[in-house]
């Protein structure tokens, strides 16, 4: 039986031997071509995910009343909670969840934050916090999804005839099927992610753990290319995956 074969089954009993032996990595060295394939189909699940829930913390989602669980007041720093109900939805997939949404305008609550827009508002400076859970299918492999994501969106101009420049904050968690995943990233856009990410700003890292690939991906994310971001780091301590991912997958 294999050293790489046997890491499979069992990742903590090889690692005194993987130390012993010693190992290197560059690209995509020490993986299966079938660990890289699910690996790959992690990242694009992942980054579609958190893409689409800051491009619906930008652009709001449609509310009916029968759906607002707390509305927004002093009691709870003017706060709403609404449900997302069953339906499909474009990068979360058919689900629902639930959300949290706060927004301030020049430091200032918004008291009902479902009536904000940024075509309209006056302000200079717009900080916008919503909270998703979600339970829905994955992208990109259909698998069952488990979403508990923030993201904090916060955009300024000069004047108010002037666009806003949006940094986007999300963190959070991802389950996939049987892969779990966590991420932190920052990104900056001229208006919603679709609009185009900013070159050479911001990055992300996160872990990827996916039962089918030999050991925990600690991912790192480089936005340095306005058609493509990298997506790189160790697989456990003897594999290493590299990979460049085109916005269009994931946008």
């Amino acid at each position: 039986m294999s050293l790489r074969w046997f890491t499979l089954f069992s990742r903590p009993a090889v690692v005194a031997l993987l130390v012993l032996t010693g190992c290197h990595h560059g690209g995509s060295d020490g993986l299966f071509g079938g660990e890289i394939r699910r690996l790959s189909d992690d990242v694009v699940d992942l980054m579609t995910t958190a893409f689409q829930v800051a491009e619906n913390a930008f652009v709001g989602d449609s509310v009916l009343p029968e759906d607002i669980v707390e509305p927004a007041g002093a009691g709870n720093n003017f706060t709403v909670t609404y449900d997302l109900p069953l339906d499909e939805r474009v990068g979360l997939g058919l689900g629902f969840g639930r959300v949290t949404l706060r927004i301030e305008e020049d430091g200032v609550a918004v008291s009902d934050p479902l009536s904000f827009s940024f075509g309209t508002t006056t302000a200079l400076a717009v900080t916008v916090r919503y909270e998703v859970r979600y339970d829905g299918d994955a992208p990109e492999t259909g698998r069952d999804s488990d979403i508990d994501l923030t993201v904090v969106v916060t955009s300024t101009r000069p004047t108010a005839s002037d666009a806003f420049l949006n940094e986007y904050f999300v963190d959070g968690t991802a389950d996939f099927g049987s892969t779990f995943c966590d991420l932190t990233t920052r990104f900056r856009s001229t208006g919603r992610p679709r609009d185009g990410i900013e070159v050479n700003f911001g990055d992300g890292e996160g872990r990827i753990d996916n039962p089918n690939v030999v050991d925990v991906f600690r991912l790192d994310i480089d936005y340095f290319d306005d058609e493509v971001f990298r997506a790189e780091g160790d697989v456990g301590i003897c594999c290493f995956f590299e990979r460049n991912f085109a916005f269009d997958d994931v946008l």
